[in-house]
């Protein structure tokens, strides 16, 4: 419901052009799904099994991914129409209401904690939040690693329009291109991850697809060094996306993105399901919380680490070639606390594709 009255907030604000509004509608949406992340995991495991969490987080972070790319792809275009700004405003109250109704077909869900105070004070709060969080190692390595997917994918995502144009010589098409191979990559991995542990909360392709989100980052270096730009490039021109994948050699850069995207899916669902198992049914939401705190810290810290290294003149493929070598350290502690499973994953991996066991 709050979403509906800020959406008609931001129509507002879109309508008179003032952009302190907006700035406040941005800040208040963010407060809004500061409340409605945790809940959203948090129940999950009142409504589904066990061997159903894998599936249910995979259909979730899936479906989450492919909104986000289809809502930035759809507001950059219908902004730009001759009415789109009436065309946003009604969209955006047609998606929140949509939302809000939906919320209401969700089976009611008791709360586990009903004499809980709430302390105002946000700071001293989140420091105990997080402090729950670490009472369970297996719990908080998994929001470690979950905050690390996040400094490693938004490394990623906010480089996108800068690396389209100054290594790719290419147009918004290609970022868009990219957005959609990563986006779409992700949500694959969620459902791949969930047909390789049938359902079996275990960490056992965490350190796997580490492995593979570093292999396909080194050859994403090397790849942007192959890249081959049209002759309309060289002049100042930037290409688009047809014109960009009329040679063979770019579709490397294509294929590694996908690749990185697809391992970084299979690499953490898993990590969510360990955290809600394993969080106290009184704890859940406020566990959920903390690990989108961290989640947050490490996304800031990822634009700061990435804007250190461009004032240090690292080029956007240096960029990536070091979140990949620190991502191998990463893929490294990972194999050290969970050796069994990545061996384990390696020769089920080879038996099921030699002998079919």
């Amino acid at each position: 419901m709050v979403e509906i009255i800020l959406m008609a907030i931001g129509s507002l604000g879109f309508f008179i052009g003032n952009l302190y509004v907006l700035m406040f509608v941005l800040f208040m949406m963010g407060t809004q799904s500061a409340f409605f992340g945790p809940i959203k995991y948090g129940i999950l495991p009142d409504h589904l099994r066990e061997d159903e969490l894998i599936g249910g987080n995979g259909l979730i972070g899936m479906a989450t991914f492919l909104a986000i790319l289809l809502g930035t792809i759809a507001g950059g275009l219908l902004i730009m129409m001759d009415f789109g700004v009436g065309v946003v405003s009604i969209m955006v109250l047609v998606v929140s209401v949509c939302g809000y109704l939906s919320a209401q077909k969700i089976p009611l869900s008791a709360g586990k904690s009903p004499d809980l105070i709430i302390n105002y004070n946000f700071m001293a709060e989140t420091i105990n939040i997080i402090g729950k969080a670490r009472a369970k190692r297996p719990v908080f390595l998994s929001i470690m690693g979950i905050s690390w997917f996040w400094f490693y994918g938004a490394t990623y995502l906010a480089q996108f329009p800068t690396f389209a144009s100054e290594v790719l010589k290419s147009d918004d098409q290609v970022v868009t291109l990219l957005l959609c191979v990563f986006s779409v990559g992700i949500g694959i991995g969620f459902l791949i991850c969930n047909r390789l542990v049938k359902g079996m909360v275990t960490a056992r392709f965490v350190a796997l697809s580490a492995l593979m989100m570093t292999i396909f980052s080194i050859d994403l270096y090397f790849a942007s060094g192959n890249v081959v730009t049209p002759a309309l490039s060289m002049v100042g021109e930037l290409s688009g996306a047809s014109d960009f994948l009329s040679y063979g050699s770019n579709w490397r850069v294509v294929g590694d993105l996908f690749g990185i995207a697809v391992s970084g899916g299979i690499y953490i669902v898993p990590l969510y399901t360990i955290m809600q198992v394993g969080s106290k049914e009184e704890e859940r939401s406020r566990i959920i919380a903390a690990n989108n705190i961290l989640n947050s810290l490490f996304m800031v810290g990822s634009a700061v680490g990435a804007m250190a290294l461009i004032m240090l003149d690292f080029t956007l493929p240096e960029i990536f070639l070091t979140i990949a070598i620190l991502n191998a350290f990463v893929a490294l502690y990972i194999c050290q606390l969970l050796p069994q499973d990545l061996i384990q994953s390696i020769i089920r991996s080879l038996l099921r594709l030699f002998y079919r066991v």
